[in-house]
């Protein structure tokens, strides 16, 4: 899904599981391994100010840049009442693309 403005861009997709083949185990209640999802995050731009009567979005992630050298990274986007739906219908796509297993 892509979320900009005239400032800033956030490209978010859900590539796939990180483990396709992953059976789960039955004898474990939950098996957190079976979902984990690959998820490329593509961000540009400055951080936004407030702006009055919008939805405001941020999303924190922890990515590896350098041989185990991780950096938490936050991107803030603004939206209006209409676009926010539109997300949100994406991401509905998103989990019936990938349910949980």
């Amino acid at each position: 899904m892509k979320i900009q403005d005239d400032r800033c861009l956030m490209d978010v997709r859900v590539v796939g599981y990180q483990f396709p083949d992953r059976v789960s185990d039955k004898r474990e209640t939950v098996d957190y391994d079976a979902n984990w999802l690959t998820v490329s995050v593509r961000y540009t731009g400055t951080e936004a100010e407030k702006v009055e009567d919008e939805f405001w979005m941020r999303v924190c992630f922890v990515c590896e840049v350098d041989k185990g050298e991780r950096k938490e990274i936050t991107a803030v986007q603004r939206m209006d009442r209409e676009r926010l739906a539109e997300i949100l219908d994406e991401v509905k796509g998103v989990v019936q693309r990938f349910p949980k297993r």
